[in-house]
C-alpha cells in the first residue's frame, strides 16, 4: 500500500502578513545582497546575477508551483530591454541592467512590467533624496532639462549635450531593489 504525501508547502510568512513562495524569498535575497555590494562597492557582480538567474530558470521549468521556460525567458527580455536604453546613454551601468533582467527572470513578464515602473519611481526619490542631501538640486533640474530637450543623440556614442556636471553616482541596486520588493509585496495583497 502506498500512501501519497501532502504537497511541500515551500512558502514562508512575513510580518504575519505576507506568505511569500520560496523563489520570491530568494528573489529579495538575491535584490538584498545586489544592493549591499552595489553600495559598498559600486557594481554588481556577475556571480550573483547570474545564480539568480540559474535559480529562475531552475525553480520554473522544474518546481511544482513553475510556471515554465517561456515566463523566466519574458520576465527576463522585458527587465533587461526596459533598462537597456539607460545603459546606451550611459546613465547605468550593464550590472544594473543584468539585476533588473534576474528580477523578471523570477517574476515574470507582466510583473516586471510593474517592477520596473516601481524602479523608476524608486530611483527617481532616491536621486531627489541624494541630490537634495549634497544641496545640488538645481544641478539635477539642469541636467534633466539637457536630456529632454537636447537632440544630439549618436547611434554608437550617445551624449547628453549641454549637461554642466553630474550631481553624482548613485547605487542603483537600490532602486531596483525597492521597486522589486513593492512589486513581490504587491502582489501578494
Amino acid at each position: 500500500m502506498t500512501t501519497s504525501l501532502p504537497p511541500a508547502n515551500y512558502s514562508l510568512t512575513l510580518f504575519g502578513a505576507y506568505t511569500l513562495e520560496l523563489h520570491l524569498v530568494v528573489l529579495l535575497a538575491m535584490v538584498t545582497a545586489a544592493m549591499v555590494i552595489d553600495i559598498r562597492e559600486h557594481r554588481i557582480p556577475n556571480w550573483l546575477v547570474a545564480g539568480g538567474m540559474l535559480f529562475a530558470f531552475s525553480h520554473h521549468a522544474l518546481a511544482p508551483g513553475g510556471q515554465g521556460w517561456g515566463y523566466t525567458l519574458g520576465g527576463l527580455a522585458v527587465g533587461m530591454c526596459a533598462l537597456m536604453p539607460l545603459y546606451a546613454l550611459r546613465t547605468m551601468g550593464a550590472g544594473d541592467v543584468k539585476l533588473m533582467g534576474m528580477a523578471g527572470a523570477f517574476l515574470g513578464a507582466s510583473a516586471t512590467i510593474s517592477a520596473v515602473l516601481a524602479t523608476f519611481i524608486a530611483g527617481g526619490v532616491l536621486a531627489l533624496l541624494a541630490s537634495a542631501q549634497k544641496r545640488m538640486l538645481p544641478q539635477l533640474a539642469a541636467n534633466l532639462r539637457s536630456m529632454l530637450v537636447q537632440r544630439d543623440l549618436h547611434l554608437f556614442a550617445p551624449t547628453i549635450a549641454g549637461a554642466t556636471g553630474s550631481v553624482g553616482k548613485m547605487p542603483y541596486a537600490m532602486a531596483i531593489a525597492a521597486g522589486t520588493a513593492i512589486e513581490v509585496f504587491w502582489m501578494r495583497t
